[in-house]
């Protein structure tokens, strides 16, 4: 699994200029953020599709040198991931 984060406007056009992402640029259920809220079952399903066809640490790599947030989500316990040795180093 990936975290995407594309909230705002400027990373939502980002996204959607990569050639996998495209067709949800003309897709009209998705135009705005409040469409795309309205639309999320939606928009989480078309994510799906195209998350699923790669690693999700491809997609981390690709999406992040395009300044787009994007992170492989944890497999274990959010515990896990608070009680981390390289995250209580950073202070996290």
């Amino acid at each position: 699994f990936v975290f995407l984060a594309a909230p705002t406007e400027r990373e939502w056009r980002r996204l959607v200029a990569r050639p996998q992402f495209a067709a949800l640029a003309s897709d009209a259920r998705h135009a705005t953020a409040a469409l795309r809220s309205l639309n999320d079952a939606l928009l989480a399903a078309a994510l799906s599709a195209v998350f699923e066809t790669r690693p999700a640490e491809e997609w981390e790599r690709e999406l992040v040198a395009a300044d787009i947030p994007c992170v492989v989500s944890s497999d274990g316990p959010v515990e896990a991931a608070v009680t981390d040795p390289e995250s209580l180093a950073r202070q996290l």
